[in-house]
């Protein structure tokens, strides 16, 4: 069934209420089937390359000054956006404005320095728009995953993130505002990487909901149509003041969970036992 045809059969219920508080009841009841369930259909394999570390030459940093000036340096543009360091300075975004000239997000607060060797890296990848969350991240040629951790044990155990080389850990990176679009999510790896390697990842697919205009596309297999219009029908009965009627929300709303349930007991049926793998940090 199309998005279409649930909305025509939702607005054959509700007559007379407009399409587009027809489409919002409709896409509500979609992200609430979906949840934070890990549905196997909506699995899928992502890819990203890091970011060979660059360290060539050496570079003059300035206390107070956001300039740097380098020497027997190359840089270009597709350095911008990453991160600097000195030693083991923190880290700091970095924006080139010629081959041996660039500048920093802010001023440098370290020592002046003159023919100082450094890093610039980059820690933090992007994954794809249509990612809900991300699952797990594979280095290459490796069966076991990298470590899942959170942005509170990096920033509480490695704050000043001054390892460099190849990453053990990840975790979900920033991310933009949920009201923003299109959403951006990120990972971070850590050790930060230091060669440009190929990582997979595998997410969870964040279904496209109906947005009023795509009326010919089919409502993803993972979610029970009928159940859709039951949630949606109880939206109307709760909203709708012309429409009110708390009793057949109710046993709408009923028979929406008590699908999803079934879905969900099937899913977990066929998926089986899992199995818990322990943090690296945590063994040994």
């Amino acid at each position: 069934m199309t998005w279409g045809q649930l909305r025509f059969e939702l607005a054959r219920f509700a007559t007379g209420v407009d399409l587009d508080r027809l489409t919002s009841f409709l896409r509500l009841t979609a992200e609430e089937w979906v949840g934070d369930f890990p549905w196997s259909d909506l699995r899928r394999t992502g890819f990203f390359f890091t970011s060979a570390e660059y360290s060539t030459g050496t570079v003059t940093v300035t206390q107070g000054s956001r300039d740097v000036v380098g020497v027997d340096t190359a840089w270009t543009s597709t350095l911008d956006g990453r991160e600097f360091r000195v030693g083991d300075s923190e880290l700091t975004g970095i924006t080139t404005t010629g081959a041996t000239t660039a500048q920093l997000d802010h001023e440098w607060t370290g020592e002046t320095q003159t023919g100082a060797a450094y890093r610039i890296s980059q820690r933090i990848y992007p994954v794809v728009a249509e990612c809900r969350y991300v699952v797990s991240v594979h280095a290459p040629g490796m069966d076991t995953p990298l470590a899942k951790n959170t942005p509170l044990f990096l920033n509480t155990y490695r704050p000043k993130r001054n390892e460099h080389g190849e990453p053990w850990i990840w975790a979900p990176g920033p991310t933009t505002e949920e009201t923003s679009a299109p959403i951006v999510r990120t990972i971070e790896l850590y050790c930060i990487p230091t060669e440009s390697r190929r990582y997979a990842y595998t997410y969870q697919f964040s279904p496209i909901p109906f947005t009023g205009l795509n009326t010919q596309d089919e409502v993803h297999p993972s979610m029970v149509t009928g159940a859709l219009l039951d949630g949606a029908k109880a939206r109307v009965c709760e909203e709708i003041r012309e429409l009110r009627d708390f009793g057949l929300a109710d046993r709408m709303r009923q028979r929406f969970f008590g699908a999803r349930q079934r879905a969900l007991a099937e899913e977990m049926r066929r998926a089986g036992p899992s199995r818990l793998q322990l943090d690296p940090a945590l063994v040994g």
